[in-house]
């Protein structure tokens, strides 16, 4: 899926901000909770275990499994509406505590996607902005660094 003409952009706020300037470097961060250790991903003001306020962000490798996943029939914007039938996924990331990431599930390979599928990050920018998508990657491949 590559983003189309007129798909919103992020719109960074104080709490995202970070993540969005780190995909404009083709890194994926993951907010971290200084306080407690939880992991978070979207971006908030405050730990969703512990309401703290205190974090720093860990770099992702990007390599993960897929949680659980929907095949999208009908656009969720009028961008998108030769974009389907498009993949959205929640991959569960193989660092930063497993955090939970929303996304989509692009390449070739996407229509045999599976729930507990090796996945693995590719950055997107046909939208003028970076954003963090994923491929299936064989098992094998998947626990190469």
């Amino acid at each position: 899926m590559r983003a189309p003409t007129g798909l919103p952009l992020p719109q960074p706020d104080a709490a995202s901000e970070p993540f969005w300037n780190a995909c404009g470097e083709k890194r994926l961060l993951v907010q971290h909770c200084t306080t407690c250790g939880a992991f978070q991903s979207y971006p908030r003001m405050h730990c969703r275990k512990c309401r703290g306020t205190a974090f720093d962000w860990q770099e992702s490798k990007g390599r993960g499994r897929i949680f659980t996943y929907t095949v999208c029939h009908h656009p969720g914007s009028p961008a998108l509406k030769d974009q389907v039938p498009y993949v959205v996924v929640v991959v569960k990331l193989d660092d930063c505590g497993g955090t939970l990431l929303i996304s989509n599930l692009v390449g070739e390979a996407a229509a045999s996607v599976a729930v507990d599928r090796p996945v693995r990050l590719v950055w997107d920018d046909s939208a003028g902005a970076w954003l963090p998508r994923f491929e299936l990657v064989a098992d094998h491949e998947h626990f190469k660094g």
